[in-house]
């Protein structure tokens, strides 16, 4: 009738005629109502008689003062309990009750001997009992109603809506808030203590839209800045490489940016900057490249038994400045693979360099940028195979390689397959992606035409050479030239 809790104890059974609340001991002991004994803590209330705990306040009395067939005065109590405490009490001894139930969800502490009174009334009108005269009541600090500052245009501003103040005021007063004051678009309210989920202004708002009426509120779209985001040309550059060899099976690799300086060395970047207290000399230099790191990963891999190994890694190298200035940081993307092409099926072939290549082609490719990088062979690359590897390039600037690690170096470095890396200059293509401009291209009106050409060369002649300068024969009309077959020997000569 009024949601609060009351418990009935036997009163012939209360020791001392005695009422008390205190906290429980550590590892105290009460049998309740369900027969199951709960072991308490000092965070755990309980309300005892004269010698012994007889309930654990706010979730369930106890078996030794229950009310029985026998039974012939009671003691009733109402209370008010925390409701954190309840909840807490209830969840660690795992006893869920009604009375648990509504002492969490809060109950109005000034209601507590009105329920008293109304519960002993019944009790005597219904059971031709006798309710005693007097009640003893303990209320040290009375909780006062809560007092609300509510702003009409914060209203308006979180609904969305137009209404007034006198809307306002009509719906307050009907939920029995009180009004206090008014002044400059404000209201202050005092709020009943039975309203225990209204505490802020943002609730009074919530009572007001449900009693306005939800389908009251009119329909509108949210505002929105129609601009496309602004996406940095750089980022853009990493995610699109990133997505290239994460799909073609590599796995991402982090490393530090400090590396061995003699193990550095062996990639030919000796003007590397020195660590002044380096933790070990593995980490004694800051990194000149990417490629130290990865392949130390690799060998890692393939002296776990890995035979299959696809890595890469984007991050930054340092560059030592000139004349003691700061070092140069550039962002670097490198790649190692080795071990079969597909791993999960029964073909055996190896992957190689144009497996490699055809990555870094499709990442050129995603950008737009395969006719501004061109591929040259690369014989001064010292820690690269001389007849497997090769250098990328645009106009004068190089922007990295690829190639087959150096079997003397891979041997050197405890590896035993052959090794394919390969290493980018991401800001030297982001310079060339800034540049880039995408145009529409319209259908051409005629069928393509292909045509073989069989040219006689010298077996030093680069193959990217002959291409470049088919191309430049007329480069609107040649959309393309590749290598489609390749014959040596007898009776070529």
């Amino acid at each position: 009738e009024l949601g609060q809790p009351l418990h009935a104890f036997d009163y012939n059974l209360i020791e001392e005629r005695k009422i008390v609340v205190r906290a429980a001991g550590d590892g105290e002991i009460i049998t309740t109502l369900d027969g199951a004994e709960r072991k308490l803590s000092r965070d755990d209330l309980l309300i005892c008689d004269g010698k012994r705990p007889v309930a654990l306040a706010g979730v369930m009395g106890g078996a030794n003062t229950e009310v029985s067939g026998s039974t012939k005065n009671i003691l009733l109590e109402s209370a008010y309990f925390d409701p954190s405490t309840v909840r807490k009490t209830s969840k660690k001894t795992g006893l869920k009750s009604e009375s648990s139930y509504r002492f969490e969800r809060g109950v109005n502490p000034n209601g507590v001997t009105r329920a008293l009174d109304r519960a002993a009334a019944l009790i005597a009108e219904l059971s031709g009992g006798l309710a005693a005269k007097g009640r003893i009541d303990e209320y040290p600090i009375r909780i006062e109603p809560a007092v609300i500052n509510l702003s009409l245009s914060r209203v308006n501003s979180i609904l969305g809506t137009g209404i007034d103040a006198g809307e306002v005021m009509r719906i307050s007063e009907g939920l029995g808030f009180e009004k206090e004051a008014e002044s400059d678009g404000r209201i202050t309210f005092r709020i009943p203590t039975w309203r225990v989920d209204v505490t802020r202004e943002i609730d009074i708002i919530e009572e007001v839209a449900r009693l306005h009426g939800y389908g009251s509120v009119p329909v509108t779209l949210p505002p929105v800045i129609m601009k496309s985001e602004t996406v940095d040309p750089a980022k853009k550059v990493e995610r699109r490489f990133r997505e290239i060899f994460v799909s073609g099976g590599f796995s991402e690799a982090i490393n530090f940016s400090f590396e061995d300086y003699e193990l550095l060395s062996l990639f030919g970047k000796s003007e590397a900057l020195r660590i002044l207290n380096p933790l070990s000399s593995e980490g004694a230099a800051m990194r000149t490249s990417l490629l130290p790191g990865l392949i130390r990963n690799a060998a890692l891999n393939l002296n776990r038994q890995e035979q299959n190994v696809r890595l890469f890694e984007m991050g930054k190298i340092f560059i030592p400045g000139g004349d003691g200035g700061l070092p140069v940081e550039i962002t670097k993307l490198a790649a190692a693979a080795t071990g079969r092409r597909q791993p999960e099926l029964w073909d055996k072939e190896e992957f190689d360099f144009y497996d490699l290549k055809s990555l870094l082609d499709k990442g050129l490719e995603a950008l737009s940028l395969s006719g501004a990088v061109k591929l040259r062979r690369a014989a001064e690359i010292g820690f690269l195979h001389p007849g497997k590897s090769a250098v990328l390039s645009s106009g004068d600037e190089d922007c990295g390689f690829i190639g087959e690690l150096h079997p003397d170096l891979s041997e050197r470095l405890g590896i035993s397959k052959r090794l394919y890396v390969a290493e980018l200059d991401l800001d030297a293509l982001t310079r060339k992606f800034r540049k880039t401009r995408k145009a529409f291209t319209p259908l051409p009106k005629f069928p393509s035409v292909r045509r073989d050409i069989a040219l006689i060369v010298d077996e030093e002649t680069p193959a990217s050479s002959i291409l470049e300068e088919i191309i430049k024969l007329d480069s609107k009309l040649i959309e393309d030239a590749d290598v489609f077959d390749v014959f040596t020997g007898s009776p070529v000569e």
